[in-house]
């Protein structure tokens, strides 16, 4: 196990940035040398992004966490009772009801019942979903606004403070099997998903290479082109996965990324071909 270690950080340490002597090395190397640094690479990243995201991004949105939900389900009130009838929604309350997430001294809004109510006063409300008469209104988290707008149609049911119990006894019973499904993403869902994107984006990057590159020299193939763009592209992803975990997404830039990435695989190809 050391040893694989060691040799993975020796693989990351040749290809930060293109040198002539490692790259020259890989161009002999099996392809499957490359995947599996790709994938070790990939792996390791998204695995440290999604324990920080569970861990730091659910307090961030605690409204929404699993205690968050809890919190807010048991201070209930004993009198209060939602119908929703034909696709319209009343209370027996003259006053909206919030339904406010705790976690210690700590508070946050995550939903509003107000039946008097229009779409445009979630502004106002400030909460992330507000139930008015005739439909359920979601805000965008980022700006505030209006994400979008979901009528009852056909639903009919009442809430009240015995249905609460019982839900609350359902998601009591569904607390173990939530953490295991959590724990899976985090170790291998996300991850694999994470790899098989990169992949994939990276396959189409580097044709784009290939081509590009037959300008200066014809003696690559497009298979190690992809290859030499598994080490590559270390720099860049490293650079996009850190700037992710700091709330910077380059995806809303791809382009400007993507030409990273090519800069960096047509650096490499020079390196390997002409250097």
């Amino acid at each position: 196990m050391t040893k694989k270690v060691k040799t993975f950080f020796h693989i990351l340490n040749g290809s930060l940035l293109p040198q002539p002597q490692y790259y020259k090395k890989i161009r002999k190397a099996g392809f499957s040398y490359s995947l599996k640094y790709f994938a070790s690479l990939i792996f390791l990243l998204s695995l440290v992004l999604f324990s920080l995201m569970t861990v730091t991004g659910l307090k961030r949105s605690m409204g929404f966490s699993f205690s968050g939900l809890k919190s807010s389900l048991e201070s209930y009130p004993n009198d209060l009772v939602i119908e929703v009838k034909n696709g319209s929604l009343s209370t027996n309350f003259l006053y909206p009801y919030f339904f406010w997430a705790r976690d210690g001294d700590q508070r946050s809004l995550m939903a509003v019942v107000s039946e008097n109510s229009t779409q445009d006063d979630i502004q106002q409300f400030e909460t992330p979903l507000i139930f008015t008469a005739k439909s359920l209104v979601v805000s965008n988290k980022e700006n505030g606004m209006i994400s979008n707008v979901l009528p009852y149609g056909n639903l009919n049911m009442i809430v009240n403070k015995q249905s609460v119990d019982n839900l609350l006894a359902v998601l009591d019973r569904l607390a173990p099997l939530l953490a295991v499904l959590s724990l899976l993403f985090v170790l291998l869902i996300g991850p694999f998903f994470a790899i098989v994107g990169a992949f994939v984006y990276l396959a189409i990057v580097s044709l784009v290479c290939y081509s590009v590159f037959r300008i200066w020299s014809k003696k690559h193939t497009y298979g190690k082109t992809l290859q030499i763009s598994l080490h590559a592209v270390t720099l860049p992803f490293i650079t996009k996965y850190v700037l992710f975990g700091f709330g910077y997404n380059l995806d809303r830039t791809w382009p400007v990324f993507s030409l990273l990435v090519a800069v960096f695989i047509l650096s490499a190809l020079y390196e390997t071909y002409l250097s």
